[in-house]
């Protein structure tokens, strides 16, 4: 529905599949059709996980990946339902490059101060 949803609203590039289901070939794929790829998956836990895992065969290509945050809504569908096509464009404008996410959930605040526990960190 999510990409069905994403059709009738107007984001006509928009394609859909199972988190799991997406392989190092769907990646190919994608890749040679673009290089703008925006991640909009399920805001919970699997769908995070799943975006994590692809956003890791993307960077192994050279291809970084943004994320389009759709809190509070569950996915795609409900987004567009709850907030409308103007509010998701406006996330797609705003979105973060996924990489960049994942290194600000892994900095702890505040930084610590000793080089051990940054280099752990930084591992």
């Amino acid at each position: 529905m999510d990409v069905i949803t994403m059709h009738q609203y107007g984001f006509n590039t928009a394609i859909g599949s199972m988190g799991t289901a997406v392989t190092e070939y769907a990646v190919d794929k994608l890749r040679s059709m673009t290089k703008n790829i925006l991640l909009c998956m399920d805001s919970d836990q699997s769908g995070v996980k799943a975006m994590a895992r692809i956003n890791s065969m993307l960077m192994a290509h050279g291809t970084l990946a943004k994320f389009v945050d759709l809190n509070p809504a569950k996915d795609p569908d409900e987004f567009l339902h709850e907030y409308g096509a103007l509010e998701l464009q406006k996330r797609i404008d705003e979105a973060q490059v996924f990489l960049d996410i994942e290194i600000e959930k892994a900095i702890p605040n505040p930084i610590p101060k000793t080089t051990d526990l940054k280099l752990e960190i930084i591992n």
